[in-house]
This record gives structure tokens, sequence and C-alpha cells, in this order.
């Protein structure tokens, strides 16, 4: 669910990046935001990796016990 708000967020970002006039100083602080999300969502995958990986050994674990 977070990576779902983080995700919809920096779509969000990018979409008013992207229709800032040039030279604007908000486009700025909407990078540096969108750079801090970018840092969020790279732990939360790192963390859905780590999950991943337990849950994918404990099913092959079970699978060779019941073989």
């Amino acid at each position: 669910q977070e990576r779902d708000t983080l995700q919809s967020e920096m779509s969000e970002l990018v979409t008013r990046i992207s229709e800032e006039p040039a030279g604007s100083p908000e486009t700025g602080l909407m990078r540096a935001n969108l750079g801090e999300l970018r840092v969020r969502m790279v732990s939360i995958q790192d963390k859905l990796g780590k999950q991943m990986a337990i849950v994918q050994a404990w099913v092959k674990h079970n699978a060779e016990e019941g073989s």
C-alpha cells in the first residue's frame, strides 16, 4: 500500500514538473521532493525483495520435505 501511494505521488510530481515553466523556482523543490520519494521507494522495494526471498526459501524447503 505504501509503495502504491509513493508511486502515485511520484507520478503526480513528474506531471507537475513537466508542466512548470522553464526557470520556475518550484521545479527545483519538486525535483528534490521526487528524489526523496525515489529513495523511499528503493527502500520499500529492497524490503519487499528480502521478504519474497524468505517466502521462496520457505516454500522450497516445504516442497522438498513433502517429496
